[in-house]
């Protein structure tokens, strides 16, 4: 039993290296966490699309790569920006760029985002409420015109009332297993998440 286990630790070992030796063989960066995701597109494997994505050291996603994605045969490149506390705050458009796969500095790929889409703000934009829950406040869509004039998705942490829109519907089971409403639930029982649309 025991020889058994030892010849499979050597296997498993001389396996790691291998697949350790490949790893190192084919990194797309010395210097930035990566996930490289490879989709076959057929069943021989010669054709396929890869998809990096580059992190930081906290293991968040920092940059998108999809390797020759565009039509013209260039990188569809999209960035992930956090604010201090570390939430997602700019969700930057996917920007073709001709980067080989490779990680490419955010402000390169954030130039060339503008100027790709002609607009300084093509990117989604969360706002967050002043508390730890890092719950969104409001929501932009890309493009400076939605973002400076106030055109968001806002979200508003509340509780149920009465009556009204934020009223809670109260339900049961009849005998004859039927769903039956009896009326509503007593304001303040539920939190109710309320979303408006400022288009």
């Amino acid at each position: 039993m025991m020889k058994k286990y030892h010849i499979v630790s050597i296997f498993t070992l001389t396996l790691l290296g291998v697949l350790q030796g490949t790893i190192f063989t084919f990194a797309q960066s010395s210097n930035t966490n990566y996930i490289l995701e490879r989709t076959m597109l057929n069943s021989t494997s010669t054709s396929y699309a890869d998809k990096i994505t580059y992190m930081d050291g906290l293991g968040r996603i920092t940059e998108t790569v999809q390797k020759g994605f565009c039509p013209s045969g260039k990188d569809l490149i999209s960035i992930q920006e956090y604010d201090f506390a570390g939430r997602p705050t700019k969700s930057w458009l996917g920007t073709p760029y001709s980067s080989g796969g490779n990680y490419i500095n955010p402000t390169t790929v954030i130039s060339a985002s503008q100027a790709y889409y002609g607009d300084n703000g093509p990117f989604l934009l969360n706002e967050y409420e002043n508390s730890p829950l890092a719950r969104i406040k409001k929501q932009y869509g890309a493009g400076i015109d939605w973002q400076s004039k106030g055109k968001a998705i806002q979200n508003e942490e509340l509780v149920n009332e009465s009556s009204g829109i934020l009223s809670c519907a109260k339900y049961s089971i009849t005998s004859n297993k039927s769903l039956q409403k009896n009326g509503n639930h007593s304001a303040g029982t539920y939190a109710v998440q309320l979303w408006t649309y400022n288009f």
